[in-house]
């Protein structure tokens, strides 16, 4: 049976926005039933869109944000954190995240993602993250250099998520294709090489 996972927050409750620490319910939904498989800590008043499901060699695993500064990584259904980023005072803050699927990439799912956020005070950025030993708890993340238009569009649309702005496809090249629906384009290779985009 199809099975998906998503975070609930109650941060849209009476009282939370000034509220220093949110419980987030990690939920399972398979054929319609939903149910609660595990809970995390979030050391701010929003969660944002920083939790994201995704399947890697037959297993389920979420990239998320329980400080705000770092990307962690845990197990599903089990909700065990594995390893990921340290909190830092000049740390990456997650908005959102981005992991294709095997629909479009094919054998490369679950291997590489994006994810998009700023350090704190700064511009925003669309990064590359590293999944090839996430199962090891491993994330690494790098600089990605999209074009500045597709940083300031997602920017000032505030309800626009990645998955609902890119599209992706595996090209010939064995890269990934990221189109925007401005109709811009920049190539990634899923080994995080080759990050600067190439004229299309």
């Amino acid at each position: 049976p199809m099975t998906s996972y998503f975070a609930r927050s109650p941060e849209d409750d009476p009282g939370q926005e000034d509220a220093n620490e949110l419980t987030i319910e990690v939920i399972r939904e398979v054929e319609g039933v939903r149910d609660v498989v595990g809970k995390y800590h979030r050391n701010i008043y929003r969660n944002f869109d920083s939790f994201c499901a995704f399947r890697r060699d037959g297993k389920d695993y979420a990239l998320y944000s329980p400080d705000y500064t770092a990307t962690r990584v845990m197990t599903l259904p089990d909700c065990r954190d594995i390893g990921g980023e340290e909190p830092h005072t000049d740390g990456f803050c997650p908005i959102d995240y981005l992991v294709p699927d095997e629909a479009a990439v094919g054998p490369l799912a679950g291997r590489f993602g994006l994810v998009y956020g700023c350090v704190w005070g700064c511009p925003f950025q669309i990064q590359f993250l590293d999944l090839s030993d996430v199962q090891n708890g491993v994330v690494r993340r790098s600089d990605l250099l999209v074009p500045s238009i597709t940083v300031q569009q997602l920017s000032d649309s505030k309800d626009m998520r990645l998955r609902d702005c890119l599209e992706c496809d595996l090209a010939n090249d064995g890269s990934v294709a990221f189109s925007l629906k401005c109709a811009l384009e920049f190539r990634v290779k899923p080994d995080g090489s080759g990050l600067r985009p190439e004229p299309f």
